[in-house]
């Protein structure tokens, strides 16, 4: 099944066609990316997208660790439990550790109304849509947040799904059953983005 960044729905898969590779920057973005049916200024966005998807991840795994329980966890997956932090955890260490420097990025999709699909049993390779464009490079449902958002629905990974997309919801569902919140796209995304930034 192909799962789709949306507001409220998933969308038809996009036509794959032609390939290619370019070196990412910055350095930290040690493999190729591959891109399908992006144009230079396309993948040019994904390529800024790709390393700030990166460096959110890295943060969330560094804030899990150090600083267990903080209003930023609580935010996003409820009130601190440990088994729950724990996985919250693991999940942002598979995120972090698969490297959204070595993903294929296909530009096809059409869909006027998603940042962005995958076929979560097919890890590795992110449907960019329409809204992707227009989302900021950082901050709330930025490039970088909605490609955390899309990894954490890989089956290898998070195993996430889009059960309460949008911010007020993610929030709403951590703070009345956290255990939805662990399986949901969007905390991830939120937890990561950190935007506006909590003090711990």
């Amino acid at each position: 099944m192909l799962a789709a960044f949306v507001s409220t729905a998933l969308t038809a898969a996009a036509a794959l066609s032609f390939a290619t590779a370019v070196s990412a920057t910055p350095a930290t973005l040690d493999k190729r990316i591959n891109f399908r049916s992006c144009s230079v200024a396309q993948q040019d966005q994904v390529v800024a997208g790709v390393a700030e998807a990166q460096r959110y991840a890295d943060d969330a795994v560094r804030n899990l660790q150090t600083k267990p329980d903080t209003s930023r966890f609580r935010a996003w997956f409820g009130d601190f439990d440990t088994a729950r932090h724990e996985t919250v955890l693991e999940n942002f260490r598979k995120i972090a550790n698969s490297r959204f420097g070595s993903y294929t990025y296909d530009c096809a999709c059409d869909s006027p109304y998603s940042f962005g699909q995958v076929r979560p049993e097919e890890f590795g390779v992110i449907g960019i849509c329409p809204r992707f464009w227009d989302a900021p490079a950082t901050g709330t449902n930025s490039k970088g947040g909605v490609l955390v958002h899309l990894a954490s629905q890989f089956k290898s990974l998070a195993a996430t799904d889009i059960l309460f997309p949008g911010k007020d919801a993610a929030f709403n569902i951590a703070m009345r059953d956290p255990a939805k919140a662990l399986a949901n796209a969007a905390n991830y995304e939120y937890f990561a983005e950190n935007d506006a930034p909590t003090r711990d």
